[in-house]
């Protein structure tokens, strides 16, 4: 397969955000579509990269789906059926090219992840706050209201660990495969970062990359997909709690 083939599909990804990034969401899903069908294209025709085109046509099928999706009055439905749409096409994926929880990254997580999962999810909210202050979903953190119990469940399980097995255990992990570690990390970093078009904001885009780097390299260290998730998941519980705001009103 001629390399270029393997890199149309990733341009296409970065041309459709760089759309919906400047309101051309119409232009921007179009573009997504048409990869759509290249990727598939490429897959139909059974290329040496299929397996990693099968995991690439993640991306615009997310955006797709993130779009089209209904705006709900709490925005966490919206989270969770974004999340639940994408479901089955990652179930398929790991499916079809029959992927193991070791090469996914599943196991045991040693007790000592979880402080430092809660230390750098916190830090890594705080930097995030600054550049989109988002509506609280949390009014505070309280292990007593059971809200707060049920929307953590959640955000743990089914934000969190939807974004972390499409972008570190398949998406990361297929370009490792071909560009090498290094190359395969910053590729990712940057698509995750992309993929934060939607706020409009090219500090939110730089913070992804940057949020990409540090969870990628967790992961090629560690190779522990539950790592990365309660990281993931404790940044979005604190991103999206009111407790910054409470400590700026102080």
């Amino acid at each position: 397969m001629a390399p270029n083939k393997t890199v149309i599909p990733l341009l296409f990804i970065i041309i459709g955000e760089a759309m919906i990034f400047h309101g051309l969401v119409a232009y921007g899903i179009a573009i997504h579509i048409l990869n759509l069908f290249f990727i598939y294209l490429l897959i139909i025709k059974k290329e040496d990269d299929a397996a990693l085109m099968q995991k690439s046509s993640l991306l615009p099928l997310l955006r797709i789906v993130s779009i089209a999706m209904p705006v709900f009055p709490t925005t966490l439905y919206w989270y969770l059926l974004v999340c639940g749409a994408i479901l089955p096409a990652i179930y398929v994926i790991i499916k079809m090219q029959r992927l193991t929880y070791n090469e996914l990254g599943i196991g045991s997580i040693s007790p000592k992840y979880i402080p430092v999962s809660i230390v750098i999810g916190f830090f890594v909210a705080l930097i995030e706050h600054q550049i989109i202050n988002p509506v609280p979903l949390l009014s505070r953190i309280d292990i007593n209201n059971i809200d707060n119990i049920i929307i953590f469940i959640l955000i743990m399980i089914v934000v969190a660990s939807v974004e972390e097995v499409m972008f570190r255990s398949l998406i990361q992990t297929a370009f490792e495969q071909k560009y090498g570690a290094h190359y395969g990390l910053l590729m990712t970093s940057v698509l995750y970062g992309v993929m934060h078009s939607g706020y409009g904001s090219g500090s939110e885009i730089a913070f992804g990359i940057l949020a990409g780097l540090i969870l990628g390299r967790i992961f090629q260290k560690t190779r522990s997909l539950p790592f990365v998730v309660m990281i993931h998941g404790f940044e979005e519980i604190f991103l999206f709690s009111n407790m910054f705001a409470l400590q700026i009103q102080q």
